[in-house]
Formats: C-alpha cells, structure tokens, sequence
C-alpha cells in the first residue's frame, strides 16, 4: 500500500502518526510501505510504537556532469530493417519507405550530420572466414565503401561450440569522429572505439563484459550494460554503468539487476534502458526506464502489462521521440514503435522491422 494509505490507517486506528524514516530498497515502490511492524490486526497498548519501512526507491549513482553538449541533425527518415532484408527509410508516420543501399545490407545507423549511414554487408570471399564487414554509404546510398574489413563476424572452427569473434552494435560519436561498438570474442564482450575511418581500433578499459554502449552528447563519457561473469541470473545481474572514454571515471548507476541497452539524451540529462523482469537478448524487456538529474532518479517511462517485450529503447537525434522495438508476444512479429519523452505506451508504426535488429532514427 502507498504511504499515504498507511498513514490514514494508522489514524483511523486512533493513533498519532510520527517520524516515517525512509530506507533505500531495491523495488521501484517509492513511497510505498515494505514491511510494518507489528503486523495489521495486532493490539499494542497505547502510546507503542509502529516501525514501517517505506520504499525510497532503487539505489542509483550519480550522473557525470559534461562539458560542451554537440548537437545532431534530425534526419527525415527512421533506417531500419525489414523482414525481407536490405536497408529500407520510412517517415516516422509510417510513409514514404523505400530501399537504399545494397539489397544485403542490415544494421544501418545515421551519422550525426545524417548524410551519411553505417550498415553490415557480406564480407568478400576471399575474406576467409569472415561472413560480414563494416560499410558506409551516403544517405541516398551512393558512394558504397568498406570502412572497417572485418568488423562483422568471424568463425574459427578451432574454438569449438565459442565458435565466433564479433563486433555489432555500432554507434556513431555525437561529434562524428568515432564509431562505438560492442565486441564479443569466445563468449566475452567488451566496448571498443575507433576512429571515424575505421584505424586505431582499441577497447575501452574497465568495460569487461560491458555491452551496448550509448555516448554522452559531449562525446566523453559513454553508458553501457554490464553482465558480471560471478552471476548466474540474468534477473539479479544486468547494471548499467557510465565510464569515460579513457576507462577512467566508472561508477555503478543501477542495482539490483534487470535492466539493459541504456540510451543517452541529447541534451545529456537522462539515460532511458529496457528494465523490469528477467533481462537478456533473448527475453527483453518489460518496460523502458529512466535515469534523470545529478542523483540519476530512477522512474518508469511505461510498464508493459501483457506479453509484448522491448527491445533497445533509443532518443532520436534531437531527443523528441523515443524509438523502441516492439515485439507482440514470443518470437511475435517485431515493429517499431514510437513513444514521447514524458513516458506512456508506445505508438504503433505499423513497420514491421527483421528480428534481432534496431531502428535509428
């Protein structure tokens, strides 16, 4: 029951309502009573006691506090994939979808000026045991090149059932003079960086497990989820974590598990990620959260209430509109949906979107 709910029951016990002390919990129950005792019903001569332990929601960190914030241009079109394959645009109403780019390309994402656009595509075949690599192309898609050889997937028959080596998840810098991505090599991810043209590639210390990382709109800090290899379930291990780009600076946002694939606003205050219940790839979520001011408050932008999962909830460029992929059941069709930045369930495009991949918009 709320606090408020409580108190009126302890008057109408006839009893004077004294100091409530608040405790930190795990639950998002903010406000709401956790434990009383005695319990209701009990009789206490007149003037004892009444302990109630009222939630004061999650235990969170801090947000770092960033420098200049770099702006992005707001494309026209929502890049995504649909069932069928290749790179299609859409209007964010559902309009106007059409292909660009080659028919085998997947995984685009939108530069910050959006003219041009990162995408898988099939690796050549005399790139032996490689399957995928890095291109960019402009965003009409002409001027198709290879950015980063060999940055998709690898298979080496000599590691057995961990069979691959794997970069995926790519992100633009909000300046544009990086890409992020997430690297998996034998079952172990970390967070790597290279510059725009695809050299000096190198992984981000203390990010060890770390996954999905979004970069603060001043390009310094970066967000990512972290599964501890001590943990068993998914439920109790995902967190998210902030850390700068040098590895220096990490800290511990989120506790308690079961969150994943944070996103940064553009105007660098809040941190949106899928949260509630058992998150993993496999199962996603069942709502989208926040993290929000210098204490990183912890709040539920929508609760799911029926079987549909999410899947990488992420700002567009100019942080008016939330994207997240909708999955209507198990392994139902996927769909971009949209929300709006105060919270509420998401809107229905209608564009049915490939499984396992990401609108950019």
């Amino acid at each position: 029951m709320s606090l408020a709910a409580a108190e009126k029951k302890i008057r109408l016990a006839h009893c004077r309502v004294g100091v409530v002390r608040r405790r930190i919990s795990t639950l998002l129950h903010e406000n709401h009573v956790l434990h009383q005792k005695p319990v209701w019903g009990r009789r206490k001569p007149a003037g004892a006691r009444v302990l109630l332990v009222v939630g004061k929601g999650p235990k969170t960190g801090r947000l770092p506090r960033l420098g200049a914030l770099v702006s992005s241009q707001l494309p026209l079109f929502i890049a995504y994939d649909p069932p069928a394959g290749g790179i299609w645009l859409v209007k964010p109403d559902g309009s106007d979808a059409h292909q660009v780019g080659p028919p085998d390309g997947s995984n685009p994402v939108w530069s910050p000026d959006a003219t041009q656009i990162l995408y898988q595509a099939p690796a050549p075949q005399n790139d032996q045991g490689v399957t995928s690599d890095l291109y960019v192309m402009n965003a009409d898609g002409t001027d198709q090149h290879p950015l980063m050889p060999s940055a998709g997937i690898i298979h080496d028959p000599t590691w057995g059932d961990e069979c691959c080596w794997r970069d995926y998840d790519f992100h633009w810098s909000p300046d544009g003079k990086q890409i992020i991505f997430t690297n998996l090599v034998q079952g172990f991810t970390g967070v790597e960086i290279a510059h725009a043209d695809g050299s000096s590639e190198r992984m981000v210390p203390n990010t060890w497990t770390g996954s999905s990382a979004s970069p603060s709109p001043d390009a310094s800090y970066l967000a990512f989820d972290v599964y501890p290899e001590h943990i068993v379930s998914a439920a109790s291990g995902w967190s998210i974590y902030v850390v700068k780009q040098g590895g220096t600076g990490r800290r511990q946002l989120t506790f308690g598990g079961g969150v994943g694939e944070p996103s940064w606003s553009p105007d660098g205050t809040r941190i949106i990620y899928g949260c509630l219940g058992a998150y993993d790839l496999a199962r996603g979520a069942r709502g989208v959260c926040e993290l929000s001011g210098k204490s990183a408050r912890q709040r539920i932008l929508y609760m799911n209430r029926n079987q549909s999962l999410f899947f990488h909830p992420s700002w567009n460029a100019n942080g008016t509109t939330i994207l997240v992929t909708l999955e209507q059941g198990e392994d139902g069709p996927e769909q971009i949906a949209l929300m709006p930045p105060s919270g509420g369930p998401p809107v229905k495009t209608g564009v049915l979107i490939a499984f396992g991949t990401y609108p950019d918009w």
